[in-house]
């Protein structure tokens, strides 16, 4: 029976026990004056909660409809995190709160649940996924701008080990880059300087123990460009740098380098004009990795351990002229693989993990502050693609 029709029941029987003790109506012998009290009150509140039952269910205020919608950084409706601390759901991102120049650029990640690394690639809505096909490597490809082509380290069947390709999009390999000489040299370290085209690669060596274990250490650090992939530059003096990332221009390095005797790998730059090179301080003794560097080369990003109330790591943003350290990504569980969008020095991608799930965050910066917007999109280190135009 619907809440109408009960309502309306009710009003009705209220109305005879009113007439009732009115005079109106002549009562059922075996009723009292007192039973008949009674009974109308019961009867009005009944019909009193019923009304109040059915306008809770048809209210169409906010607190109603939107109570799981999510919320910003910063909001008071907040959950709490594994580790007690105050933690909140990371909005969508709309067009009004990504920048216009970024409208149209999709986000490329790999997702390794089908048992192999297979790149995808996102709106920015987290909607259309594509499955653009295998890569054979967890490392996502590096998109050359105004092309349909990335650079990717691979390894062909008939190959001992990765080394470093530019292919299409359709997975037709436009040339080899690198060539170790050793099933030992690796190279799948790689970065790519968007305005010189100029490539950077840190090729590690494997040195094996026994039959089955070995360690891999740092070898070179060499760049080159794109078109004349012969045309090597040894870096000697960065040799020593891992997970290595370039500014557009490709002046300036930065990646993983060694700590303090003793102490975790910390965060370096190194400017390839001078030599200078600059440890990132605000995490030390803790490990800190995949360094970022922002086009113009005046900000880079990374992930760290430290200490912090939201969850593990975190992403952070280093001001190189500044010297201060601003804190990005204030979720819960692991926030890693900071990449910066094409062309944009206030906005950046990362990998997001928490209790199993995958997910893109995009943060923007903004008059000194940083919001948060899950993109929904599934996987683990993004890149960005700006089709051509």
């Amino acid at each position: 029976m619907s809440a109408s029709l009960l309502i309306a029941a009710t009003a009705a029987l209220v109305g005879v026990a009113l007439g009732v003790v009115g005079g109106w109506v002549t009562p059922p012998r075996h009723l009292s004056q007192r039973a008949i009290r009674v009974l109308t009150v019961l009867l009005a509140v009944a019909a009193v909660g019923f009304v109040m039952a059915s306008a809770m269910k048809s209210d169409p205020s906010p607190a109603a409809s939107h109570s799981s919608s999510p919320v910003p950084v910063g909001s008071s409706r907040a959950g709490r995190s594994a580790t007690g601390h105050s933690s909140v759901a990371a909005p969508s991102p709309s067009a009004a709160q990504l920048p216009k120049a970024l409208a149209n650029d999709l986000l490329l990640t790999i997702d390794t649940g089908a048992g192999s690394p297979t790149l995808y690639s996102w709106h920015l809505d987290g909607t259309n996924r594509e499955r653009l096909g295998g890569t054979g490597s967890t490392i996502t490809p590096i998109v050359v701008p105004g092309t349909d082509n990335m650079i990717s380290p691979l390894s062909p069947p008939n190959a001992k080990t990765f080394g470093i390709y530019e292919v299409s999009f359709g997975g037709d390999v436009v040339q080899q880059l690198t060539f170790p000489t050793s099933a030992s040299f690796s190279d799948e370290d790689v970065a790519f300087a968007a305005s010189s085209k100029a490539v950077f690669v840190a090729r590690t060596k494997t040195s094996m123990i026994d039959s089955s274990t070995g360690t891999v250490s740092p070898y070179e650090l060499f760049e080159f460009p794109l078109a004349h992939p012969s045309d090597v530059r040894p870096l000697t003096f960065a040799r020593d740098v891992q997970q290595i990332a370039v500014d557009a221009t490709g002046d300036v390095i930065a990646g993983q380098c060694a700590g303090p005797k003793g102490q975790p790998a910390q965060i370096c730059t190194i400017d390839l004009r001078s030599g200078n090179r600059t440890h990132v301080p605000g995490a030390e003794g803790t490990t800190m990795s995949d360094a970022a560097l922002s086009p113009d080369g005046k900000l880079i990003a990374y992930d760290a351990f430290k200490e912090n109330p939201y969850g593990q790591s975190q992403v952070f943003v280093y001001d190189l002229s500044r010297h201060t350290t601003t804190e990005v990504s204030r979720l819960v569980g692991q926030n890693d693989q900071p990449v910066w969008a094409p062309g944009s020095n206030s906005c950046l991608a990362f990998h997001h993990y928490e209790t199993a799930r995958e997910t893109i965050h995009i943060a923007c910066e903004s008059a000194g502050s940083w919001s948060d917007f899950d993109t929904t999109a599934t996987g683990a280190n993004p890149a960005w693609f700006s089709p051509p135009r």
